[in-house]
């Protein structure tokens, strides 16, 4: 891994570990939760389950370069 590459995953954990993290992103499912019972077409629930998915995707992709950063410091 180069330094910048390094310097990019190290700010992806930092973000991660920061307390408002989790929160923001509980708060983010919450609001898309409440879309998708709301919705009133069937195509809509769709979308929102599917950018439910993703924002969860997302989280994972970030969560493993901070885990490669965490490796690294022990």
């Amino acid at each position: 891994m180069t330094d910048e590459e390094y310097q990019k995953k190290k700010l992806i954990r930092n973000i991660l570990d920061n307390p408002l993290f989790e929160p923001i992103i509980m708060e983010i499912k919450s609001e898309l939760g409440l879309i998708m019972l709301t919705s009133e077409t069937e195509a809509k629930r769709i979308e929102i389950q599917s950018l439910n998915k993703a924002l969860d995707r997302l989280v994972g992709y970030l969560t493993e370069y901070a885990n490669e950063v965490r490796a690294i410091n022990g």
